[in-house]
């Protein structure tokens, strides 16, 4: 490490980096979700035009404004979602750096105590050996310095002998314990087939009578590790990542869609109608994007 002071800069401009990509990031998701929610609102008034007019041609032009309107929205939002993309990997790039300069951070002060404790290990043994440890300029000769030192010895052996001795020989001996064993780790919870299954058939069931609905049916959902479903306000437990995975595979993408369109939730009860029609939206919005 050049210097204290660099590395001390060198911290800080990568703290200051790391909250600047987050706020970017944040700002981008932001972003992206009103986006997200212009380009449902678009899609919405076109298929409402679609099948209230159909294709009378004296509304034709309606319907070609509100088609373009939804492109515009559309070209929009994948823009953002560009943006949240550049975004999480700057707060990637950021985030490594950061680590890494703590990592070195640590590995400086361990290296330093380390030296310390050295030190004043060296510095104790000195003291210990007490005026009979080393060599005293008061003795001429080898033979003089070890005599008195072995009379040293005597003496302190004498002074000792008796009940000191005894009470240390019966003092109990400390058995440590064992130490408990670590837990295990537990395998994290993976949205499965079945649960996928069940969760498909229970839409079907709710969505016979929606007007006896009062909430909607929760997918299944597991751990996940995407900074921007980590981000993103939702009404629904499973994030878009959850959602994609329910419907991975299906041949009926086409019908699901329109299944969770949230116009489709009108007859909802009125009290829960919208917490439904927001929940079915973020459905809808992960189904139209794997379909696009």
């Amino acid at each position: 490490m050049a210097s204290n002071s660099s590395f001390n800069g060198d911290f800080q401009q990568a703290q200051a980096s790391r909250v600047r990509a987050s706020f970017l990031l944040t700002a981008a998701i932001t972003e992206r979700n009103a986006l997200r929610a212009a380009a449902l609102g678009a899609q919405r008034r076109y298929d409402a035009l679609l099948n209230s007019i159909g294709s009378d041609p004296r509304f034709a032009m309606g319907v070609q404004h509100a088609w373009r309107v939804y492109k515009d929205a559309e070209a929009a939002l994948a823009t953002a979602e560009q943006r949240v993309v550049t975004a999480q990997s700057e707060m990637r790039v950021a985030h490594t750096r950061l680590s890494r300069l703590e990592n070195m951070r640590r590995e400086e002060e361990d290296t330093t105590s380390g030296a310390n404790r050295g030190s004043h290990a060296r510095y104790s043994n000195v003291r210990s050996e007490g005026a009979y440890g080393r060599r005293n300029d008061y003795f001429d000769s080898g033979a003089e310095y070890q005599k008195s030192r072995n009379q040293y010895r005597d003496r302190q052996q004498e002074k000792n002998q008796g009940g000191s001795s005894r009470r240390r020989s019966a003092s109990p001996q400390f058995v440590p314990m064992s130490a408990p064993s670590a837990p295990k780790k537990q395998r994290a919870n993976r949205i499965t087939s079945n649960q996928i299954q069940a969760w498909h058939a229970a839409c079907t069931e709710a969505f016979k009578d929606k007007t006896a609905m009062r909430a909607f049916p929760e997918p299944p959902t597991e751990p996940c590790s995407d900074l921007t479903c980590a981000l993103t306000s939702r009404t629904l437990k499973a994030c878009k990542c959850n959602i994609k995975k329910c419907f991975a595979g299906r041949s009926t993408l086409k019908t699901d869609r329109l299944q969770f369109h949230p116009d489709k939730f009108s007859a909802v009860p009125e009290d829960v109608r919208e917490q439904v029609k927001k929940a079915a939206g973020e459905i809808f919005v992960v189904v139209n994007g794997i379909l696009n």
